[in-house]
């Protein structure tokens, strides 16, 4: 049985190789993606804005679950476009312990396909569960930026990817 998966628009095909970026995090140093994967798998959370509700919703949700990601081996990785300033702020508020990552082109975004053009060109609230093969085991889009997957609905999938041997 494979990983329940929903691809909108021009997603990553699922166990493709995922792309390589680098790209800074809320405290300026720069964040190697490849090279963190050595570490364990990665669910990367592509999301529209800091300080916005659902987004604060969603990372504050995953935060407070960082232990059960971490029985998976999953680290987190968030990406938008805000400044690492407003990156830092809001991990600090929120008390994010995990790398918030500033893309203010979006290129990692478009190589990820979670471009909408529902936002005007803006950023799908999107995941990707990223193995340290460098495969994509999970890819979800978002259809609207008002929807988002819980902690417990990514708990399933990641139980359903380690039955599958899928995540190393």
């Amino acid at each position: 049985m494979s990983a329940p998966t929903r691809i909108v628009g021009k997603g990553r095909s699922l166990n493709k190789k995922a792309p390589d970026f680098t790209l800074p995090d809320q405290h300026g140093k720069p964040f190697h993606f490849y090279e963190a994967l050595k570490s364990g798998p990665y669910l990367i959370v592509f999301y529209p804005g800091d300080f916005t509700a659902v987004c604060t919703a969603q990372l504050c949700d995953y935060r407070d679950h960082l232990e059960d990601f971490g029985r998976y081996n999953v680290q987190i990785v968030g990406i938008s476009k805000n400044p690492q300033d407003s990156h830092r702020r809001f991990a600090t508020q929120h008390g994010f312990s995990f790398p918030l990552l500033s893309d203010p082109n979006e290129d990692v975004a478009k190589a990820y396909g979670c471009r909408s053009l529902l936002m005007f060109g803006g950023v799908s609230r999107a995941l990707a569960i990223v193995s340290t093969d460098q495969r994509i085991r999970y890819h979800y889009v978002e259809s609207t930026v008002i929807t988002r997957r819980t902690a417990q609905e990514l708990l399933k999938v990641l139980e359903q990817l380690k039955t599958e041997s899928a995540l190393s």
